[in-house]
């Protein structure tokens, strides 16, 4: 019986060729979960969804600019910004190590609303961009930066010029 127990249980092992959970391999999944979903509700306009992913003292840079970290405001921010220019991100892949997530996608939209005091011309964009990431320990958002400026987007929207020869 012991024999028959025992060829039972080295099958049983020898069977079991699964991969190996590595607890760092889970948390980069979770933090690319997060932040995918955080993308998401980005997209979708829904920055209260958002904001509740991000972690006391988030900080938020936009475009390479000073930190933000009044939720309040970054909330704002996005809204007009979304609401102005009728933005929309596609494609998104996102890539972990350690703490941050970078995550590539595609936005484009069009110039609907007032911008300060440039009327709306009805001009489409499109551009990539790399988003970056930080998550704390919980899993919860600790900053945000893209790497992309607002140069580019004003540029196809005809708000830059270019300089004089």
């Amino acid at each position: 019986m012991k024999k028959y127990l025992l060829i039972l249980v080295t099958i049983i092992a020898a069977c079991n060729n699964g991969p190996v959970k590595n607890a760092g391999q889970d948390k980069l999944e979770r933090n690319k979960a997060v932040v995918l979903r955080s993308q998401g509700y980005i997209n979708s306009k829904d920055f209260d969804k958002f904001l509740n992913k991000c972690a006391p003292g988030y900080r938020e840079y936009f475009n390479g600019g000073p930190a933000m970290a009044d939720l309040d405001s970054i909330k704002t921010v996005y809204g007009d910004g979304f609401t102005v220019f009728d933005i929309r991100g596609e494609d998104f892949k996102a890539y972990a190590s350690g703490d941050t997530v970078l995550v590539t996608g595609t936005w484009s939209g069009k110039f609907v609303r007032p911008f300060h005091d440039t009327a709306p011309n009805n001009k489409t964009f499109k551009f990539d961009d790399v988003d970056i990431y930080v998550l704390n320990s919980e899993g919860r958002l600790a900053s945000h930066r893209s790497t992309q400026g607002s140069a580019e987007l004003f540029w196809q929207l005809g708000l830059l010029k270019t300089a004089s020869k």
